[in-house]
């Protein structure tokens, strides 16, 4: 699937993020909104991505630092943990990311020296939720990628 561009929402975005991580090969890339990796993380991936991370600032089901789920030994996975994975996963050049937008909805965090893939964290100011300028920012994410270079 060279030009697919897979996505999913909450538990969704888990299995997308779990779908990049085992055969980045599945997708021309990866946009999870709301859900990442789940304790204990894995411990390496199949390789680097092109990966749009999305999450709500206030998000209290999937908090950006994970949590424990009931009384129960499932525990949802830290955001920047996984940022950090991805980092290391596409040789990435600095634990910093190289760009940094914040007019518009979402505050966005752009790693753009690395060996392969693309990385990018999108935070928005809500919570558990498909923001509403979501699907334009990761079309416009994804034709980017895309585009021929100039």
């Amino acid at each position: 699937m060279e030009n697919a561009l897979i996505t999913g929402y909450s538990i969704g975005g888990s299995i997308t993020s779990y779908l990049a991580c085992w055969d980045p090969s599945l997708g021309a890339a990866f946009a999870p909104v709301a859900g990442g990796f789940w304790r204990p993380h894995p411990a390496d991936c199949a390789g680097p991505v092109k990966l749009l991370h999305t999450h709500g600032w206030r998000d209290q089901t999937v908090p950006l630092e994970g949590r424990p789920i009931r009384d129960t030994e499932i525990k949802q996975g830290d955001i920047f943990q996984t940022i950090a994975q991805w980092r290391a996963e596409n040789g990435c050049a600095k634990y910093r990311a190289d760009r940094f937008v914040t007019d518009g909805p979402f505050w966005r965090r752009i790693w753009t020296h690395c060996e392969d893939g693309a990385l990018e964290l999108a935070l928005h100011t809500g919570g558990h939720e498909m923001p509403r300028d979501w699907p334009k920012l990761a079309m416009d994410w994804f034709e980017a990628l895309n585009a021929p270079s100039q």
